[in-house]
């Protein structure tokens, strides 16, 4: 079936005054995007035994927390934990400051590294990524 760009404006109102009507609330589950290490989006240099910036945007408070791992390859080599309701976890832009040592809290050292920052909350059982580009966070 052909929808008109008329007739698909009139479909898609329609199908959001049903869902606006049927009283079902919508669920979003919170996410980290722009994600920089001092300030860039890759090829950050830091200095063996320095600080680095990890700095991204949450959609959504974290209320369950956020993990972030750095990688050296497959291997995990530092597990950053940042509870929920607090800085890091908030809603809009966030920093975490960490020096440049693994788990073990050695030196890493001079390589490639990625990084993966996983960021969540209670209460949503599926993923409807949700967005307004008007809206700061």
């Amino acid at each position: 079936m052909k929808y008109s760009g008329q007739n698909w404006s009139l479909a898609a109102l329609t199908a959001s005054l049903i869902l606006a009507l049927s009283g079902q609330s919508v669920r979003a589950n919170v996410y980290a995007s722009n994600i920089k290490l001092n300030g860039v989006l890759n090829n950050a240099s830091v200095v063996q035994g320095g600080t680095v910036n990890i700095s991204y945007i949450l959609n959504e408070p974290a209320n369950s927390g956020v993990t972030i791992k750095i990688y050296s390859g497959a291997a995990v080599v530092r597990t950053v934990n940042v509870a929920g309701g607090g800085t890091g976890a908030l809603r809009g832009a966030n920093t975490v400051a960490r020096n440049c040592k693994d788990d073990s809290n050695a030196n890493v050292p001079l390589g490639t590294y990625t990084i993966t920052i996983m960021a969540a909350s209670t209460g949503h059982s599926a993923w409807d990524q949700i967005s307004n580009d008007s809206d700061a966070g």
